[in-house]
Parts: C-alpha cells; sequence; structure tokens
C-alpha cells in the first residue's frame, strides 16, 4: 500500500510535529499557568509521542539515523532545560516527570538506532 519511502516521509514528519509541538511547551513551559492554551500543547505532546511509536512500529525499522539522532538530541536538551526551569504551579510536577519521560525516551531511541547501525555493518 505504501512504500519504504512514503513511510519514512510520514515518520520525519511526525518526528517534525513532534518538535513544533515540544519546542514552545519547554522552551516557555506549560506549567507556570492552568489555561486552555497550555493544556493544549501538553495534549498535543501525548498525542505526537502516541503517533511516533505507531509510525514507528508501522515502518518496522526506519532508516532515519542521522535525523532522528539529531532529533533525539534536541528534544533531550529541552527536556533537560524543563527539569531546569520547571513551572510554578501544580502542573510543575507533571512537567518535571514529562521532561524525565521525553530524556529516557530520547537516550532510548538513539540506542536502539546505534544497534540498527552496528547490526547493518556486520551484515
Amino acid at each position: 500500500m505504501f512504500t519504504q519511502k512514503q513511510k519514512t516521509i510520514v515518520y520525519r514528519v511526525l518526528m517534525a510535529i513532534y518538535l513544533v509541538a515540544l519546542g514552545p511547551n519547554y522552551t516557555f513551559g506549560y506549567a507556570t499557568q492552568d489555561n486552555p492554551t497550555n493544556r493544549f500543547f501538553l495534549i498535543a505532546n501525548l498525542l505526537s509521542i502516541v503517533a511516533l511509536i505507531l509510525a514507528a512500529v508501522w515502518i518496522d525499522r526506519p532508516k532515519l539515523f542521522k535525523v532522528v539522532f539529531v532529533m533525539m538530541v534536541i528534544v533531550a536538551i529541552l527536556a533537560v532545560v524543563q527539569l531546569v526551569f520547571p513551572g510554578q504551579s501544580a502542573y510543575a510536577r507533571y512537567s518535571n516527570a514529562w521532561a524525565i519521560i521525553n530524556i529516557i525516551w530520547a537516550v532510548l531511541t538513539v540506542l536502539y538506532q546505534k544497534q540498527q547501525l552496528q547490526m547493518k555493518k556486520h551484515a
């Protein structure tokens, strides 16, 4: 139904959407106030992670090693920034937990991509 190239393009678009949703969230901090805009960005992050997981399963093995590497490093940096400068409301604890989850996800993705590269070199 879809070629591998089309699946790869979908995955790249989803990664870009994730970073766009993540960037304003962690740069300005959705946890500073409880309002609809801040909740929207939190929901966008949750949905984008689900979409990325589904896309990774759908593609089977995305061949985006360098692109994924760079994007995951950006995600990890933004998550660390959010940990250092958390929000000051009741959402702060969710903000910190979310930042930790993003760091773990970034590290696991990078390790998975490295493993895939090594397997490809030995094949």
